[in-house]
């Protein structure tokens, strides 16, 4: 070492440009400084994901997939060390050195690991790619399980992560990529596969399709076209003043100048022509029992009418009406109708859409979107998964942390600051699809649009599994009032912090439990449901159904919590004395 700085300082006294020659050369050769990097705001590598094959018995015990990344530099060589590559992955990773022995696999909390290089990793130089290999614990046939979100981390900026915009997933096509183990056919499909597969499906005439859809119970189709040159005058009575609004809204962009009004109240004579008029009401259905059920008519002299067992049903009806609708027409071109009647009622009560925005958030506009959607394919539930693990997503009064904890995703140093990334979100806190909440308007405002398309929301909130969101939520709550000195500190606490019980659930989570020998959780229980209610209320949209998911509690969950085994005791206690 003293030979090389003695070396140094007699290039130094020879030249000044020889040694800046020497560093530029060590550079190249150790990789960019990490405050180099950090200074980016998007870290300058590539990153690629590949399976390069599938590994059995004896080579490995039961069947593990060898898959691999492969970094490659940009402008900017990644030093030997002083980094960490960080990503979600649900088809989780082998812990330990890696098969070549190039970096360490850490799993960080969850499904979110980091690979930190060894001290056989020499570097990638600028405009070169390095390959490290790696095991999962399982065969990698589903793409949606690969690794996601990649991020880098320097460790002289651990709370700046620069995100890996360019990542690819390489697609499965090669043999030793898709086998199963000897003797077993290997997972591919091909054209040929699928064109045989295709070759059962044959063509329906034009002639035969059904006039709406879904495929109505009943039809009868006459001859002819009722033509409508003018808006048709809505004839509605007051129980249906939404629906009439709603079908006007749908008739409207067909004469955008001079549309006659709707007529809502007690029935009375039409303005105009019997065919330029629309009939909405309600009675009652002989061909069906459900409150959806309608009967559709379009009549060469009477016009189009719309009769529902309820006001859903005309909602239904309308929606069958869209059906037969033309495309956008030019002006002065009519609207022609085929002479029809339609007895129709859904075969399944339940017709519903579950959307998670626990683990992907969708803003307020998107989920009003798909409400609109739902409604145009007559669907009626929509189940809105709130909460889960990975985020929680409904403002609730009195508990602020529910969503400055619970809503927000995304690389951090501090554990209870907010949740990890997941499912691919990526570094960056309060950025879709990681991070985001409904306020109670938004929430209201959610209720309302679905209301007027006769769809019912129903909301979810897990417990007591998958419910890490809230426990770490009400664990930085109980911290700040006990930092104040407030004694309702406790009221919410959802976990017992003497619990030592070992679980890990499917989504590798090992602290995501409510604890059921709180007084606390239902304390929280009741609170949360309560506002909910008091929501629904707000929106003047009842409550009918509350989901709470109660699915996938792991083995071993409250074995070692005193709380937990007290509440067990005291309930066989319970029965035993009933019996």
């Amino acid at each position: 070492m003293m030979r090389g700085a003695r070396w140094c300082q007699r290039w130094w006294r020879v030249t000044p440009l020889a040694v800046c020659w020497v560093t530029c050369l060590a550079a190249l050769l150790q990789g960019t400084p990490e405050s180099a990097w950090a200074a980016a705001d998007k870290a300058p590598v590539a990153l690629q994901w590949a399976v390069e094959r599938n590994a059995f018995a004896p080579e490995v015990a039961g069947t593990r997939a060898l898959a691999s990344f492969t970094l490659k530099a940009s402008d900017r060589a990644l030093p030997a060390s002083g980094w960490a590559l960080y990503f979600t992955c649900i088809g989780e990773m082998v812990l330990g050195a890696t098969v070549d022995e190039l970096a360490t696999v850490e799993q960080v909390k969850g499904t979110l690991y980091r690979l930190r290089p060894s001290a056989r990793f020499s570097g990638v130089p600028a405009g070169q790619s390095r390959t490290i290999r790696f095991f999962h614990p399982d065969l990698m046939f589903r793409l949606d399980k690969a690794p996601q979100g990649p991020y880098l981390v320097f460790d002289d900026e651990p709370a700046k992560a620069l995100a890996l915009v360019q990542y690819d997933i390489e697609p499965l096509t090669r043999p030793e990529q898709l086998s199963q183990g000897p003797g077993q056919p290997p997972i591919t499909v091909t054209p040929a596969e699928i064109f045989k597969r295709n070759s059962n499906i044959f063509d329906v005439a034009p002639k035969a399709w059904p006039p709406v859809f879904p495929t109505p119970q009943k039809w009868h189709m006459g001859s002819g076209t009722l033509a409508w040159k003018m808006m048709p005058l809505i004839q509605a009575p007051s129980a249906l003043r939404r629906e009439a609004a709603w079908v006007r809204e749908v008739l409207q962009p067909y004469w955008p100048e001079g549309a006659a009004p709707s007529k809502v109240g007690p029935r009375s004579a039409a303005q105009r022509v019997p065919q330029a008029t629309l009939r909405l009401s309600i009675g009652r259905q002989p061909h069906d029992r459900s409150p959806e059920a309608y009967t559709l008519r379009i009549d060469p002299l009477k016009g189009v009418a719309i009769v529902g067992a309820s006001p859903a049903g005309v909602f239904r009806g309308i929606q069958s009406l869209r059906d037969l609708l033309p495309p956008q027409l030019p002006a002065g071109r009519a609207v022609e109708l085929p002479l029809i009647e339609i007895a129709d009622a859904p075969r399944f009560e339940y017709r519903g859409v579950l959307l998670d925005v626990a683990r992907s958030f969708h803003p307020k506009d998107t989920v009003m979107r798909l409400i609109d959607l739902m409604a145009r394919f007559k669907l009626n539930k929509l189940h809105l998964h709130l909460t889960d693990d990975e985020g929680w997503r409904l403002a609730i009064d009195g508990l602020p942390e529910l969503t400055e904890v619970g809503a927000r995703r995304g690389h951090g140093v501090l554990p209870l600051e907010h949740l990890p990334p997941a499912h691919g979100s990526g570094p960056h806190v309060d950025t879709l699809p990681g991070s985001g909440h409904y306020s109670a308007d938004d929430y209201i405002e959610i209720l309302r649009h679905a209301a007027a398309r006769h769809v019912e929301v129903i909301p979810e909130i897990e417990m007591p599994g998958h419910a890490r969101a809230a426990v770490r939520a009400m664990e930085v709550r109980e911290r700040r009032l006990q930092a104040a000195g407030r004694k309702e500190a406790l009221d919410f606490r959802l976990a017992d912090p003497q619990d030592r019980s070992v679980y890990r659930s499917p989504q590798l989570h090992t602290d995501h439990l409510m604890d059921p020998g709180l007084d606390s959780t239902y304390r929280f229980i009741d609170h949360v449901v309560a506002q909910v209610v008091r929501l629904h209320r707000r929106a003047g949209v009842p409550l009918r159904t509350l989901h709470v998911g109660a699915d996938e509690l792991p083995a071993g969950a409250w074995a070692q919590s005193p709380s937990g085994q007290a509440a067990i005791a005291k309930h066989r206690s319970e029965e035993h004395t009933s019996e």
